[in-house]
């Protein structure tokens, strides 16, 4: 561990835990050990991380961190006094995918500032806690005041009023999210580092060469007529009808080899691949591609292997809720 990060430790457990501890005793509130143990374990391990950790990350890792475990604390007191009446913050979410780490950063994050705006939600939610109950909510109190400057304020509210020590907790969290998910975004700007960032043209180049890989390759447009026995017309024909998929790579046509089956010594095209391009008029050849490709959680499978297995409805329910089309 550096330097830097043991001052951090040593300034954690003198202070934040201390702190927190003393302020929880002074309320006739205490922090069960196994509780404060994992804090500190948790946070102990990052602050493990080397110097080069920016702050603002260490501050997101411990956001998440707290969120988590008092919203852990909370369902628990709600399945304690058995609570039917709470529905948890849900963002609404489409079936479209992302991909790369970038994305898996936004998703980590997200979950974060979607489970703070859960707790928020339960910390103002008007109920009658058994003692039980009571205890498990204000640890998740407890361990939420650790993020703002304001915690010695907020305790001591909770010595005499803690519906009203929640709900100020809960607008000082609304506060820290938006601070969060501020410093998320630019994160994922700074922590690119020096290297070149690709232009849009050269990340589409990337993304068609790798769709073609998983796609058996891509053929042109006289490989394709030859491999099903008719003439570079016909060929062309069915690309513009929309029953064969071809893109546009530059001047070129591209035809995905995958979209080939053979039956019986005969090449054909794999049923189902008409029904499915028809959705991507709009959308456009390379989206049809990606989305034949790649594995779809409607479908638990990739879109072309379903087809092979002859689930032509079901890959076509799933094209429109990639697309985010809504259903006849």
């Amino acid at each position: 561990m550096s330097s830097l990060a043991s001052e951090q430790q040593k300034q954690l457990d003198s202070t934040a835990l201390t702190s927190a501890k003393e302020q929880a005793g002074a309320a006739g509130i205490s922090l069960k050990d196994p509780l404060e143990h994992l804090i500190r374990n948790r946070t102990c391990h990052e602050l493990g991380a080397t110097s080069e950790t920016s702050p603002a990350l260490l501050q997101i890792s411990n956001f998440t961190t707290r969120v988590d475990l008092a919203a852990v604390l909370l369902s628990t007191a709600f399945v304690e006094d058995a609570v039917m009446d709470f529905e948890p913050w849900k963002k609404q979410r489409t079936t479209r995918k992302r991909h790369g780490p970038a994305c898996w950063y936004r998703d980590v994050v997200n979950h974060g500032i979607e489970r703070a705006h859960e707790v928020g939600k339960a910390l103002v939610h008007r109920w009658n806690p058994t003692a039980r109950a009571e205890r498990l909510a204000v640890d998740a109190f407890m361990l939420l005041t650790e993020l703002t400057p304001s915690r010695g304020e907020l305790v001591r509210i909770c010595q005499y009023d803690r519906p009203k020590a929640f709900y100020e907790m809960s607008k000082a969290l609304e506060a820290i999210t938006q601070q969060i998910e501020h410093s998320s975004k630019l994160i994922a700007e700074v922590e690119v580092g020096d290297e070149p960032q690709l232009t849009e043209g050269k990340r589409f180049a990337e993304l068609k060469v790798m769709l073609l890989e998983k796609a058996d390759g891509g053929l042109s447009l006289t490989q394709a007529a030859e491999l099903l026995g008719v003439s570079r017309q016909a060929v062309h024909k069915r690309v513009k009808a929309r029953t064969i998929l071809g893109m546009m790579d530059g001047a070129e046509l591209v035809l995905p080899r995958a979209q080939f089956m053979e039956t019986d010594g005969r090449v054909e095209v794999l049923p189902g691949i008409a029904e499915v391009l028809k959705h991507f008029k709009v959308a456009g050849d390379w989206s049809a591609l990606q989305f034949l490709v790649e594995p779809d959680p409607n479908l638990a499978d990739v879109p072309l292997h379903a087809l092979v297995e002859g689930r032509i409805g079901d890959v076509c329910h799933a094209a429109k809720a990639y697309l985010d089309i809504d259903e006849d």
